[in-house]
């Protein structure tokens, strides 16, 4: 059973198992933060790793971006934004012109992370690491 599960989004903080509680939708976050990205790069896709429930992939299509998003929680993906449901799964091979990779490092195992930022190498042309 993955650690990414129900606790983990819902209840984290109480059972101390991560910094989330209630994990939800907030266009007046997700929104903006979706504009900057749209505005301070240049691409025709773009991809969310690590994307959760989806909340930055459905703001970006809310602003008319193709956005996807990966993620390794089929906890997060079964409970995703419904505009971003039909463009959210499991990591692929496929490539993108931007990468977002935002609030995941620090999630993966140390000794993890150099095979995935390869991963991502592999998967677009320009990345966004926050």
């Amino acid at each position: 059973m993955s650690k990414f599960n129900r606790d983990y989004y819902e209840d984290g903080v109480r059972k101390g198992i991560s910094g989330y509680e209630n994990y939800r939708w907030m266009p007046t976050r997700s929104i903006p933060e979706a504009l900057e990205i749209k505005n301070k790069f240049k691409f025709d896709s773009v991809l969310d790793y690590g994307c959760a429930k989806g909340f930055l992939v459905a703001a970006l299509r809310i602003l008319g971006c193709n956005a996807h998003g990966e993620d390794i929680s089929e906890y997060a993906l079964e409970n995703s934004h419904p505009r971003a449901k039909n463009f959210t799964g499991r990591p692929t091979n496929k490539k993108y012109d931007l990468v977002i990779c935002k609030d995941v490092l620090e999630h993966i195992d140390e000794d993890s992370i150099p095979e995935i930022l390869d991963f991502l190498r592999d998967k677009g042309d320009e990345f966004f690491f926050v």
